[in-house]
């Protein structure tokens, strides 16, 4: 239902001071790491492999990454402010709460070998870049069980483990069908948003989840609007027109038509992007809002919250062009995330925005236009009541072709 009304409030001080103070707690929360649990007593042999033919497994799993546009892909977390030199980002999620334990040693048996040779597409899995204001962090296997010391190299364990979440647009429709625009914007109409995630899994582990949300199951909560609003299509907007908020790399709040995936040519005051924890529910957040000077105009809102356990999602935005002149909705809904990998310990993701190669940075991605996917999973196996994991990992790159 819509409703129009003549006005709506604008953020008040209070909120920004408020939306200030949080993400300052959550840039806090980056960087605690805890480690508790037991030691296993008489851990087995582990088999580690790396499986080459990443395609006979893993084919169609990412059909959804491979319609989108390059353009639109984000796989950096951060907590970023406008004109802030210390904003925080990084090319890995941490992933906490779930029964994982991750190897805190950068040489990990996992990735490097006892002559410091390197297994490329393991280290991928444990390295993490971050933006050059803070350091770059390697980190060994993922393990599947509460043990306190790596079984490959005994080095201690974390419960906070490092994987992945990509989020990128799409131009299909909650029915499935590929939606175009017509006209001279000619193209597709990017009228959803995907995320990848680790989600819970029924057996303990997680599974890598696809978690979908579209423009229009914003319209079905509660909208509100000033008569007569035209800054974009009030009863069908795109997720184009609900995250633009103003000219790249600006915070003049004057839209271009494009939604901009990198910290570095934001075009909000505030940004996040992050996983936490909610009542002990995992959770992933995508948050951006603009204010103008002095709590002035234009003030706007998109404020993203995914359950990872069963997708209820929790979503707001504003735009606030003037006192008398502005467009509100938010809702809460539940829709069932998608399987694509289960049994997952292991999933790190790159793109040359997030983790740029480099002469300093030699494992970054180097072309502009591939999503470099790595998969791990792990399955148990028992020989004569012992009990042993077999450990894959994959690696897939996706080109987007829109």
């Amino acid at each position: 239902m819509i409703r129009r009304t003549p006005m709506n409030r604008g953020f008040t001080i209070l909120e920004m001071t408020v939306s200030v103070s949080v993400l300052t707690i959550m840039m806090g929360g980056f960087f605690v790491l805890a480690s508790t649990g037991t030691k296993l007593a008489g851990e087995s042999a582990t088999s580690v492999e790396s499986q080459k033919a990443a395609h006979r497994s893993l084919v169609g799993v990412f059909d959804s990454l491979n319609e989108t546009a390059m353009s639109s892909v984000d796989t950096t977390s951060r907590v970023f402010q406008y004109g802030v030199s210390s904003s925080y980002r990084s090319d890995r999620f941490q992933i906490s709460g779930g029964q994982l334990r991750q190897c805190t040693s950068p040489l990990c048996r996992f990735h490097t070998r006892e002559d410091l040779s390197i297994k490329r597409d393991h280290y991928w899995c444990g390295s993490e870049f971050r933006s050059p204001l803070f350091p770059t962090v390697m980190r060994g296997k993922i393990w599947p069980e509460e043990a306190e010391t790596c079984p490959l190299d005994g080095a201690y364990t974390t419960t906070t483990t490092t994987m992945d979440v990509v989020k990128f647009m799409t131009a299909r429709d909650a029915t499935g069908d590929f939606v175009t625009s017509s006209g001279a914007s000619a193209g597709p109409r990017w009228g959803g948003l995907v995320f990848l995630a680790p989600g819970p899994g029924a057996d303990g582990l997680p599974e890598l989840r696809e978690y979908r949300i579209y423009a229009s199951d914003l319209m079905e909560g509660t909208v509100t609007y000033s008569q007569g609003y035209n800054h974009f299509p009030a009863t069908s907007p795109t997720m184009v027109h609900l995250l633009d908020f103003g000219t790249d790399g600006t915070i003049n709040g004057v839209r271009d038509n494009k939604v901009p995936a990198s910290p570095t040519i934001s075009d909000a005051s505030i940004e996040a992007f992050y996983t936490g924890t909610s009542g002990g529910r995992r959770t992933v957040t995508f948050y951006k809002s603009l204010y103008g000077p002095n709590g002035g105009y234009p003030q706007r809102l998109f404020h993203l919250t995914i359950y990872l356990d069963n997708g209820e999602t929790n979503w707001q935005v504003r735009h606030i062009e003037s006192l008398l002149v502005n467009w509100n909705a938010q809702r809460t809904f539940v829709r069932e995330p998608k399987t694509l990998v289960p049994n997952l310990t292991e999933f790190a993701a790159s793109t040359q925005v997030s983790n740029p190669w480099s002469a300093t940075n030699p494992d970054g991605v180097q072309e502009s236009s591939v999503v470099r996917l790595v998969v791990g999973t792990s399955q148990p196996n028992f020989d004569q009541g012992e009990k042993t994991w077999k450990h894959s990992v994959d690696v897939v790159t996706v080109t987007p072709k829109n």
